[in-house]
Formats: C-alpha cells, sequence, structure tokens
C-alpha cells in the first residue's frame, strides 16, 4: 500500500480466541480440503476493496491456498492476492491486507468471500456468532453455483478470518458511537 491510497473502513468485525469460546455459543471449527465461503455487509462502496484476515490468535500460521471476492448475488469472483500471489500464509498473532481488488460496490452491498483450503485451517480468529450462514463444501469450488445441490456442504453461523473490508471510497458524515449494551 503507498501513502498516496486512502481506505477507509466499509466492515469490521471484532474477532476473538476460539479456544474462549463459552460452551454455549457455536464451537469454532477447523477446516481441511474445504472452500469455505462467507458473506458480509458493506457499510461503505468504492472502486476497489482489500480484504484484512486475520491469525490473531492462532497457534500455528494459517495457509489459505485462494481467496476470492465478489458480489454475493452473482458476478464474477475475483481472486483477491497477498503479495500477488492467490496463496496466503499468514503468521500466529498477526493480520494480512490483500492486494487492492477492483470490485465497485456500494453502500449495503453483500461480497461473498471465498476461502480454498487444501491442508489444515484453524480458526485463528472467529466470531462466534455473525448472524449470516456460511458454508464449508469439500474440495475446491471455484464457483458459488458449484455449492448448489452438494450434500457435503456444512452450514455455520460464525465467521472465520475476515477482520475487515476496506474501500477506498473517502470517509464522509457523522459518525456514532455506542458503548455498552
Amino acid at each position: 500500500m503507498t501513502s498516496s491510497d486512502a481506505w477507509t473502513t466499509a466492515y469490521a468485525a471484532a474477532l476473538a480466541d476460539p479456544a474462549d469460546t463459552l460452551a454455549f455459543m457455536p464451537q469454532p471449527q477447523s477446516f481441511r480440503g474445504q472452500t469455505v465461503r462467507q458473506v458480509v455487509r458493506l457499510r461503505r462502496g468504492g472502486t476497489r476493496l482489500r480484504l484484512m484476515l486475520s491469525n490473531e490468535f492462532g497457534r500455528a500460521p494459517l495457509v489459505i491456498d485462494k481467496v476470492t471476492v465478489g458480489a454475493a448475488r452473482g458476478g464474477p469472483a475475483r481472486t483477491a492476492a497477498l503479495g500477488g500471489s492467490a496463496r496466503w500464509e499468514i503468521p500466529p498473532g498477526k493480520a494480512a491486507a490483500s492486494d487492492p481488488v477492483p470490485l465497485p460496490t456500494t453502500a449495503g452491498d453483500e461480497v461473498a468471500v471465498t476461502c480454498y483450503v487444501a491442508g489444515q485451517a484453524e480458526p485463528g480468529a472467529y466470531l462466534h456468532s455473525a448472524q449470516r450462514t456460511g458454508y464449508a463444501a469439500p474440495g475446491r469450488q471455484d464457483s458459488p453455483d458449484q455449492l448448489d445441490g452438494l450434500v457435503e456442504v456444512r452450514s455455520f453461523t460464525s465467521l472465520y478470518w475476515i477482520t475487515r473490508v476496506l474501500t477506498d471510497a473517502p470517509a464522509s458524515g457523522p459518525v456514532i458511537v455506542t458503548l455498552g449494551d
């Protein structure tokens, strides 16, 4: 990222340590040889975006063999590269931001983040209840349409690894902050 790039947060999640999950909450999952598809809603749009994935609480490197992002309701998915590579490797205790992805969005758009994990991936950062349904399917599924009709698709309501989505649109307007319950 160069100093002339200005990125603002379009989505943020406060991810936690999976080891601290209370027994009555959805329990964190690991993934092996699966495609993990998750959807987040953006609060602002732009012409480009960047994904921030976290392994903040991981105890081993988080390796994701391919990350794509695209409109949740159709349209082509684009590779979200890390340093020019489709393969992400995030060390324990760290987060990483993708290279800019040309994907025009507007406030309120939902984007699908799809991660293919060939090996083993632990939930290095985790939101126990994202109030959204994510999916894990066996093997590499390059298109969301490939998930339709697969018997082995597993659903979950948690969020894994996605800590922020940034856009190139400048921040504007008032900000409201609330604290407490």
